[in-house]
């Protein structure tokens, strides 16, 4: 069993117990102890983020001005996988994939959904175990002006006119916006579902670790790479 195997397959435990609230599962989560290195081999970013926060285009960027750095994409994964795969074959393929370029000393940036405390505490863990130093990039910090201006362009495109802060207040009384309410709704719904919006309430907090790796400017990422 490879080692984000591992340390997923311990967290998922650790997910089953009953909890009165989720502060006491973060706490859980804190209280997980893993044997830390004090003299990293390379780097690994952790990048964070909701769909269409503009992930792929920050580490295309960020891999221009750090060559040296391997990218590992959850979606890639999953997608080379085909549509039919278990999550378990998914789990278990990143973690190969993870392993490999650990075990060669590569620095290392991670796309993929780990919004999630639990399958980010295991990455994180799984990156400690190989003695990496983890450091998070958070890019979720606009998500509450994401996700309505989406909302609203999609409304727009329902009612086929522009919706602006002067007349939100006058469409949303329009028999128009009434008809096709139910249609945005459940746009609502799914946009919230795709972009893990609901994992940031329900948790609380985004950056949060087992280990509370530290979350980095992204403006000071430039230049970071080991030879």
């Amino acid at each position: 069993m490879y080692e984000y195997e591992k340390q997923f397959a311990k967290y998922t435990k650790l997910s089953e117990r009953e909890y009165n609230n989720y502060s006491e599962l973060i706490e859980a989560v804190k209280a997980v102890s893993v044997d830390r290195s004090g003299d990293p081999i390379a780097n690994a970013v952790v990048l964070l983020g909701f769909s269409g926060n503009g992930k792929t285009t920050w580490i295309n960027n960020f891999v221009q001005e750090n060559p040296s750095y391997e990218v590992l994409s959850m979606d890639s994964v999953q997608r080379s996988l085909g549509d039919r795969a278990e999550p378990s074959m998914i789990v278990r393929e990143f973690a190969r994939r993870l392993e490999e370029i650990c075990s060669n000393g590569k620095n290392i940036v991670i796309d993929g959904n780990f919004l999630n405390l639990l399958t980010r505490s295991a990455l994180l863990d799984s990156l400690k175990t190989f003695k990496y130093q983890v450091n998070i990039v958070d890019i979720t910090n606009k998500i509450g002006d994401i996700l309505p201006i989406r909302i609203l362009d999609r409304t727009a495109q329902v009612l086929g006119y522009k919706i602006t802060r002067e007349n939100i207040q006058n469409v949303l009384k329009t028999s128009e916006f009434s008809m096709c309410r139910r249609e945005i709704l459940e746009y609502y719904m799914n946009e919230r579902i795709r972009s893990n919006f609901d994992e940031q309430i329900q948790y609380g907090v985004i950056y949060l670790g087992a280990d509370n790796s530290p979350v980095i400017d992204t403006t000071i990422m430039k230049g970071t790479s080991n030879s």
